[in-house]
C-alpha cells in the first residue's frame, strides 16, 4: 500500500474560475486532493462566476462554451465541508455593471402604469440581476489538535498503532 501524500502545501488558489469547468466527479476529485494535501490549518480558495446574479447567467457565463455547469454557492460551501475542509466562508465581488442594466422605476411619478400586486418584485427583481458577478469560497483544512505530534504519530501521549 502506498503510503498517503504529505500535506506539504500552505494553500490552493484558484484564480481562473476552474470549477465551473469540471464534471462533478472531476471537481469532487479535486477538493479531496486539495484537502489531503494542505498543511492543518492550510487554506483553500476557489473563485467562480456567480450564478445567483441573472446579470451573470444571461451574459457572461453563458458566453464560455467550455463551462460545464454554474455552481451555487451553497453547493459549493457543501462540497467544501463535504472533503474535510472548516470555516468555509463566502466572498462576494465585482459588482454587476449598473451602467449596463437600466433601473425601472415604477414610482408613480414616474408615470409608470399600476401593476398591481408585481410592482413589489421590481426591485427585488434588479437586486437579482445586479448581485457580484463572482464570488469565492476560503476555507481551511482543521488545525491539529492540541496535543498532537506528526513526527512520532502520538496524540495526547497514545502512540498510534
Amino acid at each position: 500500500m502506498a503510503a498517503p501524500a504529505a500535506r506539504e502545501f500552505p494553500r490552493f488558489r484558484d484564480r481562473e474560475h476552474l470549477v465551473e469547468h469540471l464534471q462533478l466527479e472531476e471537481f469532487l476529485a479535486l477538493l479531496d486532493a486539495v484537502a489531503s494535501r494542505l498543511r492543518p490549518g492550510g487554506l483553500c480558495i476557489a473563485e467562480t462566476p456567480n450564478p445567483t446574479s441573472l446579470f451573470v447567467l444571461g451574459n457572461s457565463y453563458v458566453l464560455d462554451p467550455t463551462h460545464v455547469r454554474p455552481v451555487h454557492p451553497q453547493l459549493l460551501a457543501f462540497l467544501c465541508e463535504r472533503a474535510g475542509l472548516r470555516e468555509i466562508a463566502l466572498e462576494f465581488y465585482a459588482p454587476s455593471d449598473s451602467e449596463r442594466v437600466q433601473s425601472i422605476d415604477t414610482s408613480e411619478a414616474s408615470g409608470a402604469p399600476d401593476w398591481g400586486p408585481s410592482k413589489r418584485g421590481v426591485p427585488q427583481a434588479q437586486r437579482h440581476a445586479l448581485r457580484a458577478q463572482d464570488y469565492e469560497v476560503v476555507a481551511r483544512i482543521a488545525p491539529e489538535p492540541p496535543g498532537w505530534r506528526r513526527a512520532g504519530l502520538t496524540c495526547a501521549g497514545a502512540t498510534a498503532g
